[in-house]
């Protein structure tokens, strides 16, 4: 357990909120909401408004942030503006003495004990593939789709919709979503699925919202979030998640491209749908298969392994990893920019904090 006096607050934010907690916990304390423009959350998070405030997160940890240390989980892509303002967030307004910022998909990997991997973090407005090797991501291979969990929830609410169901879109997706985490899953083999469900009732439950109404899903289940493999069945141009990562592995070095496909991590609340693991690496081998020239992804995954880690807590990783490290450094005073340092040359201060 974390001792509440001396232990680094870490926070993880991301589109669909913070996750936050302290140095040595293996689950985030808080977690909050963010809000969102419309139904499918579009606009950024807002790290100090609203219920985004980190002031909102250091009180619900019960500590106070003036003189305590903080690791910052950095989306990649983050420029060096957005650094600067959040560092200017924790020292200036929150008074923090030291900040530390590391890579979402590096701290992935360090929650399972890895440096190098292919992360592919499924979130709620979309998912990312981040290359990494021996602790570093490749920015030429990094690839990215808008097209995440809110899009699952969108499209079960649609083919509800479809079946009949009078249901609005601005009061009934919160409710979908509850059902779209409970119920739905993603198809192995999508086409013997569906003739599963037009010949049987075996996948047919029902579900009951807030409201007392019932709702009865079937191929439902498994369609919506095909959307994540397959964008275009909501007419979405983007290449879906097992193409997402093909392409960022044939994007990297030829000479890391073996060890990307042998260690694929899932990551994120967008993952946690059963057979997506399965389905991710069925679908890799069919596409590697097809740039080796194999005829059978069979033939193709004898030749190179394909693995895809999907544990759990998988939601929580990013979290884990920096919870993890937080640990490690909390005696490791030069890793950490210091509010000092921040005080003396702000620019310089924020372009160490981006060679991390």
């Amino acid at each position: 357990m974390a001792d509440l006096d001396k232990s680094a607050v870490v926070i993880d934010q991301g589109a669909s909120g913070i996750r936050a907690g302290l140095a040595g916990e293996d689950f985030p304390l808080v977690e909050l909401r963010s809000r969102s423009d419309n139904e499918l959350g579009k606009g950024p998070v807002d790290p100090g408004g609203g219920c985004e405030s980190w002031h909102s997160v250091f009180q619900a940890l019960g500590v106070g942030a003036e003189g305590r240390r903080l690791l910052i989980c950095e989306p990649f892509g983050t420029s060096a503006h957005q650094r600067k303002e959040r560092l200017e967030l924790a020292f200036e307004e929150h008074r923090v003495s030291a900040v530390f910022m590391q890579l979402q998909p590096v701290l992935t990997l360090y929650a399972l004990g890895l440096l190098t991997g292919l992360v592919l973090d499924c979130g709620e407005m979309g998912c990312r593939a981040a290359p990494v090797i021996d602790g570093y991501v490749l920015p030429h291979a990094f690839k990215s789709q808008a097209v995440g969990g809110r899009h699952v929830a969108a499209r079960l609410l649609d083919l509800l919709r479809r079946r009949g169901y009078a249901l609005s879109r601005d009061t009934s997706l919160a409710a979908v979503t509850a059902a779209k985490e409970k119920l739905c899953y993603l198809a192995v083999d999508r086409e013997a699925e569906a003739k599963l469900a037009r010949e049987t009732t075996v996948g047919v439950t029902t579900y009951t919202l807030p409201d007392g109404h019932r709702l009865r899903l079937g191929a439902e289940r498994f369609m919506a979030p095909e959307v994540l493999f397959d964008p275009q069945v909501m007419g979405l141009e983007a290449p879906g998640l097992a193409q997402l990562a093909h392409d960022a592995i044939q994007a990297a070095d030829i000479d890391c491209r073996r060890a990307l496909y042998q260690r694929m991590v899932l990551a994120g609340g967008g993952s946690l749908f059963p057979g997506c693991s399965a389905r991710l690496a069925k679908d890799v081998r069919t596409l590697h298969a097809s740039l080796a020239g194999v005829t059978s992804a069979e033939a193709g995954s004898k030749k190179m392994k394909i693995n895809v880690d999907a544990v759990p807590r998988r939601k929580h990783l990013v979290f884990m990893g920096a919870a993890a490290l937080a640990d490690i450094m909390q005696d490791q005073g030069d890793a950490w920019v210091s509010a000092r340092e921040w005080a003396e040359d702000p620019t310089r201060a924020a372009a160490r904090c981006g060679s991390n």
